[in-house]
């Protein structure tokens, strides 16, 4: 059945309604216009999205909680002692998790840890520097001492595929 959802927040409630008994979350194809053109002064950057990506869902169980996470929506995940923070396009939800269980779900290759309790989505990151990863929504995190070469080469790897060198 071909159904057609506007915006995130259609999809994103029906992702949270339509997991049938067995777990399995069911897969999505998202056709997206893209929006190259500059913003118009509105501050609004444009929309830029993979057309006939897959959903794919982050499910974390925490105590009775259950959170489902697009694994497109996430930006990056911090530790924080016994919590974790998964900042989102939209929001940070502060989640009572494992770290390395965390780590262990997000095995995908758009996902790098640059630092001790910090992951990236690759997708989402803009500029890697020496000392820093900048995301498309301002947001920086630091790579650990040593690190850049190997998180550069992750990033040119995963954007332009082959082997590349950071010298």
């Amino acid at each position: 059945m071909k159904q057609t959802y506007k915006d995130t927040a259609a999809i994103q409630a029906y992702l949270h309604t339509a997991e049938d008994k067995s777990g399995a979350v069911p897969v999505i194809n998202i056709h997206v216009h893209v929006d190259h053109r500059s913003s118009t002064g509105s501050g609004q950057k444009p929309d830029v999205q993979t057309a006939n990506s897959s959903a794919q869902i982050l499910k974390i169980v925490s105590g009775k909680k259950v959170f489902r996470i697009p694994y497109d929506s996430i930006l990056a995940a911090q530790a924080d002692g016994h919590y974790i923070n998964v900042h989102t396009i939209t929001e940070t939800k502060r989640i009572r998790a494992s770290f390395t269980a965390l780590k262990g779900s997000l095995s995908d290759p758009r996902f790098i840890c640059i630092n001790k309790g910090t992951l990236v989505n690759l997708d989402h990151v803009i500029q890697i520097s020496e000392g820093n990863v900048l995301l498309g929504n301002g947001m920086t995190f630091s790579v650990r001492k040593g690190g850049y070469k190997k998180a550069a080469e992750l990033y040119l790897q995963y954007r332009f595929g082959g082997s590349h060198s950071v010298a």
